[in-house]
């Protein structure tokens, strides 16, 4: 046991450990690091380095464009991802950071796209932002890295940071980090997360992401995530100067770094105003970019238009407010000069002043990659040529760095296949053209030509290409004749050769002579000669081919000698001809060898037959068309004499074409339907217009009777008339009839048209009712009352037609029909009965169907539905916003169309959609005290219209509250000042403070509010601090706080005048008293720890020393 001494040092050292235990409560020691603190008076003399300088952030806003992302109540994702990515990047940018944006207005971006403009500029975080949709019900924040990383990844740390500082500046609830496939995390090549800030389609989330503070806040949480994954306390970045009126900064540039000569790009650099001037594009004085280093250098990539001058490439595109971003677009031109390399500085100017950076330049170099154009072919040879070693002249192609050499290559393919027929390079001696000969002879046969030429750069021209074809074989010998039989009567001789071959270039003509004559060229294979009387002559022919070759001579040769016969009359043994074939004979002539036939339309014309030659006394001429024809001849002797004409023959008509149609008429009775007529009579005559004929004439006609289908009974075949009287016909069939023509030439025409069957029948009766109206989607049951005296009706046929534009037409084939109009409008209802004999008769009836009103289910204001019966008066203050939906339906008769609201009750329209499925959202803000009457109309597709009453109660505004958290004691150094603001009915929109009834500053934050007060310009001695809070109508009352500031003082100021500021509800004060943290409380905080860690080893030291 120990003993009583042992005991009272033991109870020593305890309350000494606990009395340094309650000092370093009292004190407060702090692990974190201090505070932030900047001079508001002072210009960029800020306590810190900027903590992300020389890291490079690429801001990713999701969507835009065509796409607009998730919608909810009227908000779109494409605009609440940009605005916080364009706020996030001014914060970046003021905490030092390098930001590179993938989009900054309402544009399309590819995700491939996204990824490149990340990976080609060297980014070292890729931050994409986007908001949730889902079903309405889901809610919250939750930030995504690549699946395929481990959770110690430094994309994961990112989401970690990240994630948390968005759930704690927004209010929204944690729904985590997580991994998944999505494509700009797939493709980044850097650390790369994606923030779901919240749910747009949940409607409290949606009202965070409509709210501007709520937006900043966002931009804020994302700054301060990636300062702390970077190892740095989040912070807000500093407050600038105040901008100069001519000031701008970098942001990007598009150009392309590696150009070819002479080609030519649309190219643009991006500046933020960073100063109070307003950039023009054309009111002077307008803002121009600028070439530098030196100034005003006339630059190499001018390309004598677009530009102002060879200096000021481009005007602002737009006017450019400041914190707005400028950009200037213009066209550069590589210059002529290739394989260099160049450096073009720009800077923007106003009038004679520079402003902006100065190290903006772009480094592009210019390179000969385009090969020089084909050479020009002056004389290369073409077509067909006999000779094996043409020559070839040819002028330089163009090209930048000239020609050095030139290869020709020849071959039999038209795409080249080495080893080619013939290649040759030869070198470039400068002159104007130049020239080669081919040295090897070439075959026989068709050559392609390529001819190429290379620059200075060693690039390779297309060649210049042709072809051509060598030839030099002649063609064969033509063997002549000149078609009659030696001797001959004849003085002149038309002598006709064969054709002469030449396969490869082909025959261009022929020379002829006779014996040791001239010769004559010509391109026919016969020629007529005249020679000069009787005697015995020699024809020469040989023939030349394209390519210039001639053969050898073909010869023939005739003997001229010459007196004429008479001839007899041709005879034909029929008058009329159907076939167009006829056949003359005639006597033969003693001494004749032959004769020449002519055939003609006339007694003395040749126009059919002219001329032609038979040793026969007979002649068939064949396919003679319609007509009289006549034939005659001519008689030739042995010794090739011919004779006169013979008398003509008698003339022969030919008739090939039968007569028309003849047209059935029937007496007039009438009618069972569509082709039937009906009488009680079985007496009637069957009569028929005339058919023609034109060339023979009408013989006589056949009358066919019949009363089955394809069953055709002949009355007769010999009908001189054209009507004949039928009797005795059978009770209950039908008949019908046709009949057709024959001409003198024994041609039947085809049979007429068939008539109209007769019958013996009395037709039915049908009744449907009468007309009448009813109401859309209602059952309509109709039934036809119809009867047949003397027989049965055997079917109905029920036709619906509906209004114009409806498209609805039905059919029925029963007696009696059920159906459902529910389109609105007059439809037709025309029913046919049938009898069993095809007799029909018809009834028809109007239907009109009235259009239901549009009903109005429910009535949403600010989010409450109600019935419209139970909705009563709303109540709602003055100057807010107010959202109203409504749910209605238009039956099965059509659809809601639009929704118009007249929030006044004054008969004038105030809101209006006409989409349907909107649910008629529309908001309206009350300015006024007092009490409205609501209407909504609601119109169906046919106009209809059906309109609810309901009142709107508008209260006055309740102003906020302020409260500012107690200060005790006096004040020694610079001090934080916070508290909180709250509106009942609304929003703070901004708190400020005051001291000493000086000027009112805005705070930060606002129902959070705080204030770094520097007390460096304040003397020793009491102050009064004044807090109001304002909610974009009413300022709260001022909370009052008194203070003394005593340099040599530890205490704080007295607690507010809270008479004047009542407590915030839900709200309690501080237990404990802020402390600031400061190097120097720090110190000593540091120093008690140390005085209580070693007071403790001690006392345990002497407890375990006097255990011992």
């Amino acid at each position: 046991m120990p003993s009583k001494r042992e005991n009272r040092e033991f109870i020593s050292m305890l309350a000494l450990l606990l009395f340094c235990m309650f000092i370093l409560q009292y004190v407060g020691i702090s692990n974190e690091m201090p505070a932030i603190v900047y001079s508001n008076n002072t210009q960029n003399n800020h306590e810190y380095s900027r903590g992300l300088a020389g890291q490079k952030i690429c801001i990713d806003p999701g969507h835009g464009g065509s796409d607009p992302g998730a919608v909810g109540y009227g908000l779109e994702e494409e605009d609440v991802n940009l605005d916080v990515a364009l706020r996030l990047k001014d914060l970046l940018i003021a905490d030092g950071a390098t930001v590179v944006m993938t989009r900054t207005t309402d544009t399309d971006v590819s995700l491939q796209a996204r990824c490149d403009i990340a990976n080609n500029n060297g980014c070292n975080r890729f931050v994409s932002i986007h908001c949730n949709a889902y079903n309405g019900n889901a809610y919250g924040t939750e930030t995504y890295y690549h699946s395929s990383l481990s959770s110690s990844s430094t994309a994961a740390n990112l989401a970690n940071k990240v994630n948390p500082e968005v759930v704690s500046h927004l209010g929204t609830y944690n729904r985590g980090v997580k991994q998944a496939d999505y494509y700009v995390l797939r493709n980044t090549a850097m650390p790369a997360i994606l923030v779901e800030l919240a749910f747009i389609d949940n409607y409290n989330d949606n009202q965070k992401l409509a709210s501007e503070s709520y937006r900043q806040e966002a931009a804020r949480a994302i700054l301060h995530g990636l300062q702390s994954h970077y190892g740095e306390t989040p912070h807000d970045p500093p407050v600038e100067p105040p901008a100069a009126e001519l000031d701008a900064i970098y942001l990007g540039s598009s150009y392309n770094s590696t150009m070819e000569a002479g080609q030519e790009y649309i190219v643009w650099i991006e500046y933020k105003n960073n100063g109070t001037a307003t950039w023009y594009p054309s009111t002077s004085p307008s803002t121009w970019l600028g070439t530098w280093n030196p100034p005003n250098r006339a630059s190499v990539f001018y390309p004598n238009y677009n530009w102002g001058n060879n200096c000021r490439p481009s005007s602002v595109d737009y006017t450019t407010s400041p914190n707005s971003v400028g950009r200037f677009t213009f066209i550069v031109r590589a210059p002529a000069v290739a394989d260099n390399n160049y450096t073009e500085y720009w800077r923007p100017i106003r009038g004679d002043t520079w402003f902006g950076p100065t190290n903006v330049f772009w480094q592009i170099r210019v390179r000969d990659t385009i090969s020089p154009s084909p050479p020009a072919i002056n004389y290369a040879p073409s077509g067909y040529t006999n000779d094996s070693t043409p020559y070839f002249d040819w002028a330089d192609g163009s090209d930048v760095t000239g020609i050095s050499s030139y290869l020709i290559r020849i071959d039999n393919e038209q795409t080249p296949v080495s080893p080619y027929e013939y290649e040759y390079t030869i070198s470039n001696t400068g002159s104007a053209s130049s020239q080669h000969t081919i040295t090897n002879p070439l075959s026989d046969g068709i050559h392609y030509y390529f001819l190429y030429q290379k620059d200075g750069a060693g690039h390779w021209s297309a060649p210049a290409v042709g072809n051509f074809t060598v030839d030099t074989t002649p063609p064969t010998t033509p063997i002549p004749d000149d078609s009659i039989s030696s001797p001959t009567s004849q003085t002149t001789v038309t002598f006709t050769w064969t054709n002469s071959v030449d396969s490869l270039s082909g025959l261009a003509g022929y020379y002829w002579k006779i014996d040791n004559g001239a010769e004559t060229f010509t391109t026919a294979n016969t020629v007529s000669v005249a020679l000069p009387g009787e005697g015995t002559y020699t024809f020469y022919v040989r023939a030349k081919d394209n390519a210039g070759n001639i053969g050898e001579y073909g010869t023939h040769s005739v003997i001229v000698s010459t007196t004429a016969p008479g001839a007899n009359t041709p005879v034909c043994d029929i008058l009329y001809n159907s076939t167009g074939t006829v056949y003359w004979h005639w006597l033969g002539t003693p001494g004749s060898v032959g004769y020449y036939v002519s055939v003609g339309t006339s007694p003395n014309s040749s126009n059919i037959v002219n001329d032609v030659y038979t040793t026969n006394t007979g002649y068939t001429v064949s396919d003679l068309s319609n007509g009289i024809y006549y034939c005659r001849i001519k008689a030739k002797s042995a010794s090739g004499v011919i004779g006169d004409y013979s008398h003509p023959s008698n003339g022969v008509i030919v008739d090939r074409t039968p007569p028309t149609v003849p047209s059935i008429v029937l007496e007039t009775y009438p009618g069972l339907g569509a082709d039937i007529d009906y009488s009680e009579s079985n007496q009637y005559l069957v009569s028929w217009e005339s058919a023609m004929d034109f060339d023979s004439g009408i013989d006589v006609y056949e009358l066919q009777e019949s009363t089955s289908p394809n069953s055709w009974n002949t009355i007769s075949s010999n009908l001189k008339v054209t009507e004949f009287s039928m009797v005795g016909k059978d009770f209950g069939k039908v008949y019908r009839y046709r009949v057709r023509a024959r001409n003198l030439a024994g041609l039947w025409s085809e049979y007429s048209q068939i008539s109209d069957g007769i019958a013996i029948n009395r037709l039915p009766t049908v009744e449907i009712g009468e007309n009448m109206q009813i109401y859309s989607g209602m059952q309509q049951t109709l039934y036809a009352s119809s009867s047949d005296p003397d027989g049965l009706v055997v079917n109905w046929s029920w036709h619906i037609t509906g209004p114009a534009n409806s498209n609805i037409d039905m059919l029925f084939y029963t007696q009696e029909i059920t159906f459902l109009l529910n389109y609105p409008g007059l439809y037709n209802i025309n029913c046919i009965a049938t009898d069993n004999l095809g007799g029909t008769a018809s009834d028809s009836i109007f239907i009109e169907v009235l259009n239901r009103a549009p009903i109005v289910d429910l009535i949403s204001v600010n989010g409450v539905q109600s019935k419209p019966e139970d909705l009563g008066t709303v109540k709602v203050k003055i100057g807010k916003t107010i959202e109203f939906q409504s749910s209605a339906n238009d039956y099965e008769d059509g659809l809601v169309t639009k929704y118009q609201w007249d929030f006044n009750g004054d008969g004038n329209i105030d809101a209006e959609t006409t989409d349907g499925l909107s649910n008629g959202y529309a908001c309206y803000t009350y300015n006024n005290a007092g009490t409205y009457t609501v209407l909504l109309h609601v119109f169906d597709s046919s106009s209809t219209k059906t309109t609810v009453t309901f009142k709107i109660e508008v209260g006055n505004n309740d102003p906020p509250k302020v409260f500012v958290d107690p200060i005790e004691g006096e004040i020694a150094s610079d001090i934080k000042i916070s508290g909180k603001a709250s509106d009942s009915d609304g929003q703070v929109t901004a708190v400020l403070i005051n001291f000493d009834n000086g000027s009112w500053q805005n705070v930060v934050g606002k129902t959070e509010w705080y204030f770094l007060w520097n007390i460096s310009k304040f003397s020793d001695g009491p102050h009064t601090i004044y807090v109001k809070a304002y909610d974009g109508r009413d300022y709260s009352s001022i909370a009052i706080i008194k203070v003394v500031i005593n340099r040599t003082s530890t205490s704080g100021p007295s607690k507010p005048d809270t008479n004047s500021n009542p407590s915030l509800p839900d709200y309690q004060y501080p237990s404990e008293t802020s402390v600031n943290s400061n190097k120097e409380l720090f110190d000593i905080q540091f120093v008690l720890f140390l005085v209580f860690f070693g007071g403790l080893l001690f006392g345990l030291g002497i407890m375990i020393g006097r255990k011992v």
